[in-house]
């Protein structure tokens, strides 16, 4: 649906593992980027790799939209200045800007509609 939109999608993996998983389910072509997390200098939650993935496409990370599972990516998330979006338990991922319980149940445009309202705020 993404690539539909001609949005353009990066993987911000702290896993160094992340393009040889993709390899192997074949699903590199899904992304424009992939971050490479032994070239980012900090962790999560620091917001190195979604500041790298937003640098490659030459786009200001507030117009950046993050999706994540786990505490230490909303909030890295955050600390990049994107909006963020938690994907599992509500309880531990709270900081989220929206949430979703599975990636059943989110779609793109209450993902948008919710952006482009923060961002008139």
């Amino acid at each position: 649906m993404l690539r539909k939109k001609n949005i353009r999608i990066a993987l911000a993996s702290a896993s160094n593992n992340a393009r040889t998983i993709l390899k192997k389910l074949k699903g590199e072509h899904y992304f424009d980027y992939i971050a490479d997390p032994s070239k980012i200098e900090n962790g999560k939650p620091a917001p190195d790799i979604f500041l790298a993935a937003a640098n490659y496409f030459n786009v200001k990370p507030s117009t950046c939209v993050g999706i994540e599972d786990a505490v230490s990516g909303i909030d890295a998330i955050n600390a990049a200045n994107m909006f963020s979006v938690g994907i599992g338990d509500k309880k531990i991922l709270y900081k989220a800007n929206l949430y979703f319980s599975s990636t059943k149940v989110m779609t793109y445009e209450k993902i948008i509609k919710t952006f482009i309202s923060e961002l008139t705020l």
